[in-house]
C-alpha cells in the first residue's frame, strides 16, 4: 500500500505528540515540557523527555528519540504501514481505499498461511489423536511454551485430505495454496498436502507474520528428503528471512549482537534456555540481504557452524558475505560432533555464554581449522592456506580493519606485510565476475571487482559522466516510490552495481527501505543517511527532476502498461550495457599481454560478453513492446 507524503503530513499534523504518547505511557509536565519513565530500556529516575513545542521524544538514559510516529512503530512493534493506520484511525482521517492489487493479492497469501500454521498447530496440541510430533519434540526437550512461541505444528501421514477439507470450509482459494507449497498438485491432477507426515516448522517475516514452512521427517525414510520447504512465492523470498528474527529483533538489540546458527532446533532450544539473541538462515547459504537485514539491529554476529567440512565451507562463505557489509564477526567454536541445540541441552547457558566469550576472531579460526587438517606441513598446503586466509580480507570496505588483519597474518606466518598486501591487490584485479542465477532471471548480472575499488579511491578517479547520469537518473526515477518500478530495477539491478560513492550510499537506502515494505520517498531516504554530504546530494538530486515525477502522477495499476515504465526500461538496460562493456574493456586489455590457452579463455569470455549484450538488448526490447502506453 502507498501512502501519499501529503496524507503522511496530514496525520502527523493532526497526532498531537503528548495526545499520542499519553495513551502508552504516563507523562509528567515538567516545565514546558513532559517527562517519563522510558518505556524503552529499564530505569528508575526518568530521563525520558517529550517536547510539546517540537513534537519529539528523547530519551537522555537509552537515545531513543523521534516523532509521534516513530514511538508507535518503537512502542507496539509494528511496521511503518501499520502505524501509519493505526494513528490515521485514531484521528478519522480517511486513507487512499484504491489498494494496489498486488497488495491485496498478499494479503489473501498471508492469511492462507497464517490458516494453515494453525490446522498444523492444532494437530500438533492435539496429542491425543497426533502425538508422533509431539513425541519427537520431548525427546528434543522442546517445552509446550515454546510449541506456541514458535507456532510449532505437525501435518499427519495420510490424513485423508483434511487440510484440503479445511481450507474448503475457510473458502480458500485452492489455486494460491497450491502456489505458496502448501498444497501440491500431481500430474494427473490430484490435489495432495505437501507437508503430509512431517514436524512443521512455521517460518515468520521479521514483523511476525506467517510467510513459509518447513517440514521434517520424525523417521528415517529413504524415499523421501529430510526437509520440505515452502517454494519462493509472493510472501516468501528465502534470500530475504532469517528464522527467529521476528522473536529475537528486541533482544539483539538490547546486547547488541546476534548469534547466527544453521538448524531451526538450534534457534527454539537457545531461546527456550534464555539465549533470545539467536536465527538462523532459512533454507539457504547466507546472503547479503540477510545481512543488511540483521545489521539493522546489530553490526556484531557470532556465527555458530558444524565443525565438519560442510561447517567449515558455510562458514567461510558467511565470513565473506559479511566482510563485504563491514560488519564484526566471531566464530564460536563448539566441541567436535555437537551443535547449539544438543550443547546447550547437555550444558546449560552460563557455559553456552561462556563460549561467546572466549569465540576467536575469523583469522584465528581459520589458522586452528589448518592447522588441526595439518595444512602448515606442506609447503605447498601452506601457500594455498594463506591465499585461503587472504582473500576475505580483500573486499572488505574498512582499510583500518583491513590493515589490522594484514598485520595480523604476517606475524602468524612471519610474512612481510607488503606480500599480503601484493596477494590483496591480485585478487581485486582478477577478472570480472560473471555470476549465473537461472533461466527466469534477468540478463545475468556482471559486476566487476573494480567498482569497490572505484568506489573506495573516488577521490582521484573522475567517472564518465554518462555513468554518474545514469545512475543518478535511475535514483531519481526510484525516489518516486512507485512500488512497480521498484520492484522491476532491483529484479535486474543490485546497489553493489553502482560505481559512484555517493549514488552507492543512496541506492543502498533505497533498498533497504524497499525489502523491509515501507515506502520509498526522498524523506524517508534521507532520515536513514547518517552522512549530511549524502543528505545534500540527495537533495540536490531533485532541484531539476520535475521531468521525471510529472509522468508518475497518473499512477498505473500492477503491470507495465506506460511510459513512465518504458523510460525505466531505458535507463535499466543503459546501466546493464555500461557495466557489460567495462567488463569487455576489462578484458580487452588482459587480451594485449596473453598467449596461447589463456588468450583463448579471454577470447571466449570476449564472446560470452557479447552474447550477453546481444540477450540483454533483445530482453529489454520485448519487455518495451509489451508496455503498451496508456
Amino acid at each position: 500500500m502507498q501512502i501519499p507524503q501529503d496524507k503522511i503530513d496530514e496525520i502527523l499534523n493532526a497526532a498531537d505528540i503528548v495526545d499520542v504518547l499519553s495513551k502508552y505511557i504516563r507523562l509528567q509536565r515538567s516545565g514546558a515540557n513532559f517527562r517519563a519513565v522510558c518505556p524503552f530500556h529499564e530505569e528508575k529516575t526518568p530521563s525520558f523527555m517529550v517536547s510539546p513545542k517540537k513534537q519529539i521524544y528523547h530519551c537522555f538514559g537509552c537515545g531513543a528519540g523521534g516523532n509521534a510516529l516513530k514511538f508507535v512503530m518503537d512502542f507496539g512493534k509494528l511496521t511503518f504501514i501499520d502505524a501509519i493506520k493505526e494513528l490515521a484511525k485514531e484521528y478519522g482521517i480517511s486513507l487512499p481505499t484504491q489498494n494496489d492489487q498486488k497488495q491485496e493479492e498478499n494479503e489473501e497469501y498471508y492469511q492462507i498461511t497464517a490458516l494453515a500454521a494453525k490446522y498444523y498447530s492444532e494437530n500438533l496440541l492435539n496429542i491425543k489423536v497426533y502425538k508422533t510430533g509431539d513425541e519427537y519434540l520431548k525427546k528434543r526437550k522442546i517445552s509446550l511454551n515454546s510449541y506456541k512461541t514458535f507456532n510449532l505444528g505437525y501435518s499427519p501421514q495420510g490424513s485423508g485430505g483434511k487440510l484440503i477439507d479445511y481450507f474448503k470450509k475457510n473458502k480458500v482459494d485452492q489455486n494460491k495454496a497450491i502456489e505458496l507449497g502448501i498444497l501440491g498438485k500431481s500430474e494427473d491432477g490430484r490435489i495432495y498436502e505437501r507437508f503430509s507426515g512431517r514436524l512443521i516448522f512455521t517460518i515468520f517475516s521479521a514483523t511476525g507474520r506467517e510467510i513459509a514452512f518447513a517440514g521434517r521427517i520424525l523417521e528415517d525414510r529413504k524415499d523421501t528428503g529430510k526437509y520440505v520447504n515452502s517454494p519462493e512465492n509472493p510472501i516468501y523470498h528465502k534470500g530475504r528471512v532469517l528464522y527467529g528474527l521476528s522473536h529475537a529483533k528486541e533482544e539483539i538489540r538490547r546486547l547488541d549482537y546476534a548469534v547466527l546458527v544453521e538448524g531451526y532446533l538450534d534457534v527454539i532450544t537457545l531461546h527456550q534456555n534464555g539465549i533470545k539473541n539467536v536465527v538462523a538462515v532459512s533454507g539457504t547459504s547466507l546472503t547479503e540481504e540477510q545481512v543488511r537485514l540483521l545489521s539493522r539491529f546489530t553490526k556484531n554476529f557470532y556465527l555458530i557452524f558444524d565443525s565438519d567440512s560442510a561447517g567449515y565451507k558455510a562458514a567461510m562463505r558467511s565470513i565473506e558475505v559479511l566482510l563485504k557489509q563491514n560488519v564484526n564477526i566471531k566464530i564460536v567454536n563448539l566441541p567436535e560432533d555437537e551443535d547449539p541445540d544438543s550443547f546447550v541441552r547437555e550444558r546449560g547457558k552460563s557455559i553456552f555464554d561462556n563460549e561467546i566469550k572466549t569465540a576467536k576472531d575469523f583469522i584465528d579460526f581459520q589458522y586452528m581449522i589448518f592447522e588441526k587438517r595439518g595444512a602448515f606441513n606442506d609447503a605447498d598446503k601452506m601457500t594455498q592456506a594463506i591465499r585461503d586466509m587472504v582473500k576475505p580480507i580483500a573486499y572488505m570496505p574498512d582499510e583500518l580493519r583491513k590493515t589490522v588483519m594484514i598485520k595480523n597474518i604476517s606475524s602468524k606466518f612471519d610474512l612481510r606485510e607488503s606480500l599480503i598486501v601484493t596477494e590483496i591487490e591480485k585478487i581485486l584485479k582478477s577478472e570480472p565476475e560473471v555470476v549465473f542465477r537461472g533461466d527466469d532471471l534477468p540478463a545475468n548480472k556482471i559486476v566487476s571487482r573494480q567498482n569497490q575499488q572505484i568506489k573506495e579511491s573516488s577521490a582521484e578517479i573522475k567517472l564518465p559522466p554518462e555513468i554518474t547520469i545514469n545512475e543518478t537518473e535511475l535514483i531519481r526515477i526510484l525516489l518516486e516510490g512507485n512500488l512497480d518500478i521498484l520492484n522491476f530495477v532491483f529484479f535486474f539491478v543490485t546497489p553493489e552495481e553502482f560505481f559512484d560513492p555517493s549514488n552507492f550510499a543512496i541506492i543502498e537506502v533505497i533498498y533497504d527501505i524497499h525489502i523491509s515494505e515501507n515506502p520509498v520517498t526522498i524523506s524517508t531516504v534521507s532520515n536513514k543517511l547518517t552522512d549530511e554530504k549524502f543528505k545534500s546530494y540527495l537533495r540536490s538530486l531533485f532541484v531539476d527532476s520535475h521531468s521525471y515525477s510529472a509522468g508518475l502522477d497518473d499512477y498505473f495499476s500492477p503491470g507495465p502498461k506506460n511510459e513512465v515504465f518504458k523510460s525505466a526500461v531505458d535507463i535499466v538496460r543503459k546501466f546493464k550495457l555500461i557495466r557489460i562493456e567495462n567488463a569487455i574493456r576489462e578484458v580487452n586489455l588482459k587480451v594485449k599481454a596473453a598467449s596461447g590457452e589463456q588468450l583463448m579463455r579471454l577470447f571466449s569470455e570476449i564472446k560470452a560478453l557479447n552474447d550477453e549484450k546481444s540477450s540483454l538488448n533483445y530482453r529489454f526490447s520485448e519487455i518495451k513492446l509489451k508496455s503498451k502506453p496508456n
